[in-house]
Protein backbone atom coordinates (compact mmCIF):
# COMPACT_ATOMS: atom_id res chain seq x y z
CA UNK A 1 0.00 0.00 0.00
CA UNK A 2 1.70 3.15 -1.11
CA UNK A 3 2.01 5.99 1.17
CA UNK A 4 -0.93 8.40 0.62
CA UNK A 5 -0.39 10.92 3.67
CA UNK A 6 2.06 13.43 3.88
CA UNK A 7 4.03 13.72 7.52
CA UNK A 8 3.83 15.64 9.96
CA UNK A 9 0.21 14.80 9.38
CA UNK A 10 -2.36 16.74 12.17
CA UNK A 11 -5.67 15.49 13.40
CA UNK A 12 -8.12 18.29 14.96
CA UNK A 13 -10.92 17.77 17.88
CA UNK A 14 -14.56 17.44 15.73
CA UNK A 15 -16.04 20.94 16.20
CA UNK A 16 -19.12 19.40 15.65
CA UNK A 17 -18.99 17.39 18.32
CA UNK A 18 -17.95 19.83 20.88
CA UNK A 19 -20.92 21.99 19.67
CA UNK A 20 -23.10 19.22 19.97
CA UNK A 21 -22.09 18.67 23.81
CA UNK A 22 -22.62 22.41 24.48
CA UNK A 23 -26.17 22.57 22.83
CA UNK A 24 -27.00 19.10 25.17
CA UNK A 25 -25.54 21.47 28.29
CA UNK A 26 -27.37 24.39 26.96
CA UNK A 27 -30.64 22.26 26.77
CA UNK A 28 -30.08 20.78 30.38
CA UNK A 29 -29.80 24.22 31.88
CA UNK A 30 -32.69 25.30 30.19
CA UNK A 31 -35.21 22.91 31.68
CA UNK A 32 -33.42 22.94 35.08
CA UNK A 33 -33.90 26.49 35.29
CA UNK A 34 -37.75 26.09 33.81
CA UNK A 35 -38.19 23.36 36.51
CA UNK A 36 -37.00 25.73 39.34
CA UNK A 37 -39.18 28.40 38.08
CA UNK A 38 -41.95 28.49 40.73
CA UNK A 39 -42.95 31.80 41.80
CA UNK A 40 -40.04 33.73 42.85
CA UNK A 41 -37.52 34.72 40.22
CA UNK A 42 -34.86 34.35 42.80
CA UNK A 43 -35.38 31.17 44.53
CA UNK A 44 -32.61 29.22 46.10
CA UNK A 45 -32.96 26.82 42.76
CA UNK A 46 -33.17 29.20 40.17
CA UNK A 47 -29.88 30.98 42.41
CA UNK A 48 -27.47 28.06 41.39
CA UNK A 49 -28.85 27.22 38.00
CA UNK A 50 -29.12 30.68 36.46
CA UNK A 51 -26.05 32.39 38.68
CA UNK A 52 -23.57 29.68 38.68
CA UNK A 53 -24.62 27.03 35.52
CA UNK A 54 -24.91 30.32 33.35
CA UNK A 55 -21.67 31.78 33.71
CA UNK A 56 -19.68 28.12 32.88
CA UNK A 57 -22.51 27.07 30.38
CA UNK A 58 -20.51 30.46 28.67
CA UNK A 59 -17.15 29.77 29.94
CA UNK A 60 -17.81 26.16 28.01
CA UNK A 61 -19.31 27.90 24.91
CA UNK A 62 -16.22 30.87 24.57
CA UNK A 63 -13.56 27.54 24.88
CA UNK A 64 -15.42 25.91 22.10
CA UNK A 65 -15.42 28.73 20.14
CA UNK A 66 -11.70 29.58 21.22
CA UNK A 67 -11.06 25.76 19.74
CA UNK A 68 -12.55 26.80 16.56
CA UNK A 69 -10.77 29.24 15.84
CA UNK A 70 -7.21 27.88 17.05
CA UNK A 71 -7.60 24.08 15.38
CA UNK A 72 -5.25 22.72 17.23
CA UNK A 73 -3.91 19.41 16.05
CA UNK A 74 -5.66 16.80 18.74
CA UNK A 75 -3.23 14.19 17.13
CA UNK A 76 0.47 14.86 15.34
CA UNK A 77 2.08 11.88 13.75
CA UNK A 78 5.60 12.96 12.79
CA UNK A 79 9.27 10.94 12.31
CA UNK A 80 9.45 10.56 16.17
CA UNK A 81 5.66 9.34 17.19
CA UNK A 82 2.54 9.87 17.71
CA UNK A 83 1.38 12.92 19.63
CA UNK A 84 -1.93 13.22 21.84
CA UNK A 85 -3.10 16.51 22.62
CA UNK A 86 -5.86 16.14 25.78
CA UNK A 87 -8.96 18.90 25.30
CA UNK A 88 -8.21 20.96 28.22
CA UNK A 89 -4.43 20.82 29.13
CA UNK A 90 -2.20 17.84 28.92
CA UNK A 91 -0.69 15.44 26.38
CA UNK A 92 0.99 12.44 25.77
CA UNK A 93 3.86 11.15 23.00
CA UNK A 94 4.23 7.52 21.83
CA UNK A 95 7.91 6.77 19.97
CA UNK A 96 7.85 4.91 17.17
CA UNK A 97 10.09 2.35 18.46
CA UNK A 98 7.89 1.53 21.64
CA UNK A 99 5.13 0.55 18.86
CA UNK A 100 4.28 -2.69 18.01
CA UNK A 101 0.67 -2.63 16.36
CA UNK A 102 -2.47 -1.11 16.92
CA UNK A 103 -6.18 -2.94 17.23
CA UNK A 104 -9.32 -0.64 16.75
CA UNK A 105 -12.31 -2.04 18.71
CA UNK A 106 -15.55 -0.89 17.74
CA UNK A 107 -18.26 -1.15 20.50
CA UNK A 108 -21.93 0.20 20.66
CA UNK A 109 -21.10 3.48 22.02
CA UNK A 110 -18.19 4.52 19.33
CA UNK A 111 -14.53 3.39 18.82
CA UNK A 112 -11.07 2.49 20.48
CA UNK A 113 -7.75 2.51 19.15
CA UNK A 114 -5.41 1.02 21.47
CA UNK A 115 -2.03 1.18 20.63
CA UNK A 116 -0.11 -1.83 21.51
CA UNK A 117 3.54 -0.72 23.05
CA UNK A 118 6.48 -3.12 23.82
CA UNK A 119 7.31 -1.23 27.66
CA UNK A 120 3.54 -1.24 29.02
CA UNK A 121 4.98 -0.58 32.11
CA UNK A 122 6.67 2.96 31.15
CA UNK A 123 3.13 4.40 30.02
CA UNK A 124 1.74 3.35 33.05
CA UNK A 125 4.23 5.04 35.72
CA UNK A 126 3.71 8.40 33.72
CA UNK A 127 1.84 11.60 35.90
CA UNK A 128 -1.81 11.25 34.90
CA UNK A 129 -5.17 12.50 36.51
CA UNK A 130 -7.24 9.42 38.65
CA UNK A 131 -9.52 8.80 35.66
CA UNK A 132 -6.73 8.63 33.00
CA UNK A 133 -4.87 6.55 35.06
CA UNK A 134 -8.12 3.91 35.74
CA UNK A 135 -8.66 4.17 31.95
CA UNK A 136 -5.16 3.31 31.38
CA UNK A 137 -5.03 0.27 34.00
CA UNK A 138 -8.30 -1.31 32.83
CA UNK A 139 -7.05 -1.18 29.23
CA UNK A 140 -3.65 -3.09 30.10
CA UNK A 141 -6.01 -5.61 31.74
CA UNK A 142 -8.35 -6.06 29.22
CA UNK A 143 -6.24 -5.24 25.64
CA UNK A 144 -2.44 -5.50 27.29
CA UNK A 145 -1.78 -1.70 26.74
CA UNK A 146 -2.04 1.16 28.80
CA UNK A 147 -2.42 3.59 25.62
CA UNK A 148 -5.94 4.32 24.21
CA UNK A 149 -7.77 6.57 22.20
CA UNK A 150 -11.23 7.16 22.34
CA UNK A 151 -12.30 8.02 18.61
CA UNK A 152 -15.23 9.76 19.45
CA UNK A 153 -13.10 13.23 19.93
CA UNK A 154 -11.88 13.44 16.34
CA UNK A 155 -12.58 15.09 12.88
CA UNK A 156 -11.80 11.73 11.01
CA UNK A 157 -13.48 8.38 10.76
CA UNK A 158 -11.34 6.07 13.17
CA UNK A 159 -10.60 4.14 10.21
CA UNK A 160 -8.50 7.05 8.39
CA UNK A 161 -6.98 7.92 11.60
CA UNK A 162 -5.72 3.43 11.75
CA UNK A 163 -4.47 4.04 8.49
CA UNK A 164 -2.42 7.31 9.26
CA UNK A 165 -0.87 5.51 11.77
CA UNK A 166 0.16 2.12 10.35
CA UNK A 167 1.45 4.21 7.29
CA UNK A 168 3.60 6.36 9.59
CA UNK A 169 4.29 3.33 11.66
CA UNK A 170 5.91 1.71 8.16
CA UNK A 171 7.66 5.01 7.07
CA UNK A 172 9.22 5.84 10.48
CA UNK A 173 9.58 2.59 12.69
CA UNK A 174 13.35 1.60 12.36
CA UNK A 175 14.56 -2.43 12.96
CA UNK A 176 17.43 -2.71 15.53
Amino acid sequence: MPIKYSFPYSIPFSTKKGLITFGIILLLLVVAWILSYNDMLFNFKSFYVVWIGGPLSALYLSLQIWSIIERKAALRVDEKGIWQRFEYGGGRFVAWQDIESFKLVKKRYGSILFILVNNPEFYLAQKMDRNKMAVAKYAMEKHGTPVSLGMGYYDESPEEVLEVFEQGLKKFKTTE
